[in-house]
């Protein structure tokens, strides 16, 4: 055999062995997907304060003209409901902001008829960040109580990724401090151990890796991409060579 025809084999079985064990990868990441997507946070704590430009549904049920609006807080803080006007509802909760409503809705109903619901309804004016190997990176809305595993769960994991290897970044005040903690998904999915799945706050990064499979396998295919030209060309000719010998 040639020495061409050697090293298209080994590059062949190269290609191989990483589309193997690709695929392993892929189904182990897909588990934990699915196991992801069952996880419920409904019941965890948490206080949100809004901000411009969240929204919010006004729920009265004995005050039609308070029942059913849905607002937009403006970068003044403010939103405007119908009978009560401007009300200034920025950094507060919404439990806050009904009973702030409750207090001047008073003015027009009686205190058994002014029950008075706030939810927000689009997390808009906070953010968390997730890159990497991920099918959907990018900005994603802050709740105020998201985890880490919500937010991997929205973003799902690709066959790439190292599910043992993710980072979280968390900004501060001072650049000179960087606060950065890793955490082991596969172990968490594997064991039900969640004790690492942690409170996310405004501004975090998730970064996702390449396992080093995946990244053994991204840096052979930029080495290799300048010369698939040329590795085609001697596959060709090795073809040849080898039905030329067999025709003797």
């Amino acid at each position: 055999m040639s020495r061409n025809a050697v090293l298209i084999s080994m590059l062949l079985l190269i290609a191989a062995s990483s589309g193997c064990a690709s695929k392993k990868q892929a189904m182990s990441n897909d588990q934990i997907n699915a196991w992801l997507s069952r996880r419920d946070n409904s019941e965890l704590p948490y206080e949100y304060h809004v901000q411009s430009p969240d929204v919010l549904l006004i729920t009265a049920p004995r005050m039609t003209e308070l029942n059913g609006q849905r607002v937009v807080i403006r970068p003044d803080g403010k939103v405007t409901l119908n009978l009560v006007g401007d009300v200034l509802v920025a950094e507060m909760s919404p439990a806050e902001i009904a009973r702030k409503i409750r207090s001047l809705a008073l003015k027009y109903y009686e205190k058994d008829a002014a029950d008075v619901y706030v939810q927000v309804v689009e997390f808009k004016s906070k953010v968390v960040y997730v890159f990497g190997q991920v099918d959907a990176p990018g900005i994603k809305p802050f709740t105020g109580r998201d985890t880490v595993l919500d937010v991997l769960g929205q973003a799902r994991l690709n066959d790439k990724a190292w599910p043992q290897k993710i980072v979280i970044v968390r900004p501060n005040e001072d650049p000179s401090i960087h606060q950065k903690v890793t955490v082991d998904v596969k172990t968490m999915w594997q064991t039900g151990d969640v004790k690492e799945n942690f409170m996310l706050e405004e501004g975090d990064v998730i970064y996702v890796p390449p396992s080093p499979l995946a990244q053994a396998s991204m840096t052979f295919n930029r080495l290799l991409s300048p010369l698939r030209g040329t590795l085609e060309l001697l596959g060709t000719a090795a073809r040849f060579g080898a039905g030329g010998a067999g025709g003797i």
